[in-house]
């Protein structure tokens, strides 16, 4: 039941907010989406995105060599972007690959991705360059590189996701790393994952580059957002104001800081035409008070531009 509302969810099946919403409660409600692991380091939970991790069965990891101390291998995802990193998985470091040829009985073993991005796949070569290509191409190249075997029938697949990881923190109820089977993930996926807490308005997103995204909770575009590997997501509860009225994208906005009524404005695209009456509404020790003024008149003589206090509602008329 719970792995056909999953697959529901990555289908778009159901609105994605919605779908967010609900398995983020089923999730909370003891739902088994957690793999847990024991390593000879000892025991640790992996909470990922990809609900049928493999248990560590035979994998071939060859003993240690200078390849050990190596960095790992960085694998450059620059050439898959939007709509494409949703479908696409580019092996990496840490990852177990399973593979299997059909013209050879249990050939079925596991494969760990070294430091430096090979496999030590016996019938093609001791150093096989899998890292940074598909599951697809990796059948490819190994179909070329075994000469022993008259055109071989390899399935390669992935059965453990270690390489793609997400570092999620702030106002949620499952913090930590997670696991993703693919260059990226919208949004609310993260948020059926990491489950934020009730009043949580804000997500600040770090991408690997350094550069800074800020999605809004309380907002639909969070929708259009996608999730990296090595991307930092701190998720935060924030004060809140509300715009409303004759502008382009009335919603309510988290702030962080001062902000004024001009710079509020423009956050949510400008104003419409016709636009000319400015309303604030703000409670003053428990009172009511509202400020009143002319667009028209805003960062002249009469009115300067007004710095909008966390609780303050911005009502915009003709």
């Amino acid at each position: 039941m719970m792995q056909r509302f999953i697959g529901s969810i990555r289908n778009n099946i159901l609105p994605a907010a919605a779908a967010a919403v609900l398995l983020c409660a089923a999730v909370s409600g003891n739902a088994q989406l957690n793999v847990t692991e024991s390593r000879s380091q000892g025991a640790s939970t992996r909470s990922g995105f990809d609900k049928e991790r493999s248990s560590l069965v035979e994998i071939v990891e060859p003993s240690k060599t200078s390849d050990d101390t190596t960095e790992p291998f960085d694998v450059s995802r620059d050439n898959v972007s939007g709509s494409a990193a949703v479908r696409t998985y580019l092996v990496g470091t840490g990852d177990v690959l399973s593979i299997t040829i059909s013209q050879i009985g249990n050939s079925g073993r596991k494969y760990l991705v070294r430091r430096d991005g090979t496999i030590d796949f016996g019938l093609a070569g001791d150093y096989v360059p899998v890292a940074g290509k598909t599951a697809a191409e990796i059948e490819q190249l190994l179909a070329k590189s075994i000469r022993i075997i008259d055109r071989p029938q390899i399935a390669v697949k992935i059965a453990q996701y270690s390489s793609h990881t997400v570092d999620v923190s702030g106002t949620v109820a499952s913090p930590g790393t997670k696991y993703i089977a693919r260059e990226a993930v919208p949004f609310f996926v993260l948020i059926a994952e990491a489950c934020p807490l009730t009043g949580s308005n804000r997500a600040i997103v770090t991408r690997k580059d350094g550069s800074t995204l800020f999605v809004p909770l309380n907002s639909a575009t969070y929708n259009r957002t996608l999730i990296y590997a090595s991307d930092r997501v701190e998720f935060q509860k924030l004060g809140e104001v509300e715009i409303r009225g004759k502008v382009v994208s009335p919603q309510k906005i988290a702030i962080d800081g001062p902000i004024t009524l001009a710079k509020l404005i423009q956050a949510v695209g400008g104003i419409q035409p016709k636009a000319k009456h400015v309303v604030i509404r703000r409670q003053i020790a428990g009172k009511a008070e509202n400020i009143n003024f002319e667009l028209k008149d805003l960062g002249g003589k009469l009115v300067s531009d007004p710095v909008i206090q966390t609780g303050d509602v911005i009502e915009i008329s003709e």
